[in-house]
């Protein structure tokens, strides 16, 4: 041997067949393409996606490969890629197996390689499906353990306004028996409106207060749409918010934020988790020296954000290196089951946003999140028409169907000058629209012997005319084929309890498309 030569030199691996047999054994998956065009897979993502051959990729679009849902977003990053020739960061990405069924991959950075033919992209993905069914089960579980905090707040702040609208109920009865020998008649009258106001105002609350809760209780786990995150953000608060007032005062800076898109339980319960961390890091009774400061707005790349910035003990460094963990907690036994931020994360990033939890200056913690804008739609409000009703009135036959006998007498009572007839019977209303026409059908969603979804589908075969004519007055208490229900029909579509105005302009709407 060469006393020049190292005595355990290794040869260097230059030969582009052992490369490939070495990536061909990685068992991540590794793909390479060239503006979007698939030049090359190695085994692991054959088989992670069920095909039989490398042949089945090459030549063809990347995007064939990728969910629906996620090929608009993953050309903008390989067109910002070309454009810019930086690195893409990573991220999530949902693909589809060869049987059609959903595969998660967990992108690495992408960068350019250098081909003897030119530039491409390197693709490094593993599979992470299993982790997300896991995720999954997780969030189910975790959703079921903060119905007790949901269903304590609820019940406290239902509390006051229901105690003021029985009192003042209670006013009105014993005011009107005693109005009958009063010669004080005018005088009564006016505190009687009085007290009626302040029924009124806190029925008004109560039903505000299950709107946001129904926020959290939609069955519409999988379901993406627009999301203005004002509205989002407030009905998470307006649920925290009895963790909140013992502890601290709360700030709102509320600046103009794009639109997002995503699920409105997942990001509600997201917001909720990161505002009850806020709080809770605040001790009870010192609400005059604390505050929670809650931003949102629009930052310098359009994307949407949010900072929840508290007063409270801060983070250490150990739990700043934990808190992502599943299952980890620093509360007491049974105040938390050290999910909130993975499902926080969770959601975030399958939304292709950020989220971080830092310690703040001075004192406490602040987090942020960051949320892809979502495309601007130039598609008419479907308010527009709502708004656009003429002034003048029209009357028609009308038939309510509700199997509870209050409502129909109180849509009688909004529907003055109509002739309008009350079924408590599914049923019994597809018999009686065989025989008399009627101009409007007003029909509740859920009942229990035939629902608003069967009268639809009864009339649609029977009285196809009488279809768009239909009225549909819902609680929010429905299944998940209920709401793909509402979602694919035109039909207008009411929630209780519903204001007398919006009940008659429905009316005026139908009377005037069917002349």
């Amino acid at each position: 041997m060469s006393e020049s030569e190292p005595p355990h030199s290794a040869p260097a691996v230059q030969t582009p067949d052992v490369v490939r047999a070495l990536i061909e054994q990685l068992p991540d998956v590794v793909l390479v393409h060239r503006m979007g065009t698939v030049l090359y897979v190695n085994h692991a993502c054959v088989e992670v996606l069920g095909y039989p051959s490398v042949e089945h990729f090459v030549g063809r679009s990347m995007l064939e490969f990728v969910h629906p849902d996620d090929r608009a977003e993953t050309v903008r990053r390989v067109q910002h890629m070309n454009r810019t020739g930086q690195s893409l960061p990573q991220r999530e990405m949902r693909v589809l197996h060869e049987d059609g069924s959903l595969v998660w991959f967990e992108l690495a950075p992408v960068r350019f390689v250098e081909l003897p033919d030119g530039p491409a992209s390197l693709v490094v993905a593993r599979d992470r499906t299993q982790q997300r069914k896991l995720q999954d089960r997780l969030m189910a579980a975790d959703q079921i353990a903060s119905l007790g905090s949901l269903a304590s707040g609820l019940v406290h702040e239902v509390s006051n306004p229901l105690t003021y609208v029985m009192g003042n109920l209670a006013v009105l009865s014993e005011g009107l028996n005693s109005l009958e020998q009063s010669t004080k008649a005018e005088v009564e009258i006016n505190e009687l409106r009085k007290a009626l106001a302040d029924a009124r105002q806190g029925a008004e609350r109560v039903r505000d207060l299950l709107a946001d809760m129904k926020v959290f209780s939609r069955p519409d786990l999988g379901r993406r749409s627009r999301l203005e995150l004002r509205k989002v953000l407030d009905s998470a608060i307006n649920m925290a918010w009895p963790q909140i007032r013992p502890r601290a005062r709360l700030v709102r800076d509320y600046g103009a934020a794009p639109a997002v898109r995503g699920v409105e339980s997942k990001v509600a319960l997201a917001l909720f988790h990161l505002l009850i961390n806020a709080a809770q890091a605040i001790d009870p009774g010192s609400a005059d020296g604390h505050k929670v400061e809650v931003s949102l707005g629009e930052d310098a790349d359009g994307w949407a954000y949010i900072e929840i910035r508290d007063t409270g003990c801060g983070l250490s460094e150990a739990t700043r290196d934990q808190m992502w963990e599943p299952f980890f907690t620093t509360r007491s036994r049974g105040e938390g089951a050290g999910l909130g931020l993975p499902v926080v994360r969770s959601v975030i990033v399958a939304m292709g946003g950020e989220v971080e939890v830092v310690p703040r200056e001075g004192q406490g913690a602040v987090a942020r999140l960051r949320l892809p804008a979502t495309a601007r739609s130039t598609t008419p409000a479907p308010s527009s028409e709502w708004q656009a009703v003429p002034a003048e009135e029209r009357f028609g036959r009308v038939l309510v169907v509700d199997d509870e006998p209050v409502i129909g007498a109180l849509v009688r009572r909004a529907l003055v000058g109509h002739d309008v007839y009350i079924i408590n019977s599914g049923r019994d209303a597809i018999e009686l629209a065989q025989e008399l026409e009627f101009d409007a059908l007003i029909c509740d969603l859920v009942m229990p012997d035939v629902s608003g979804v069967q009268v639809y589908e009864q009339l649609q075969a029977l009285r196809p005319a009488m279809v768009p004519r239909i009225i549909f007055l819902t609680a929010g208490a429905f299944s998940a084929a209920d709401r793909a229900f509402l979602d694919h029909i035109d039909n207008q579509v009411l929630d209780k309890p519903f204001e007398f105005s919006d009940l008659r302009q429905a009316v005026q709407l139908v009377l005037r498309s069917s002349g």
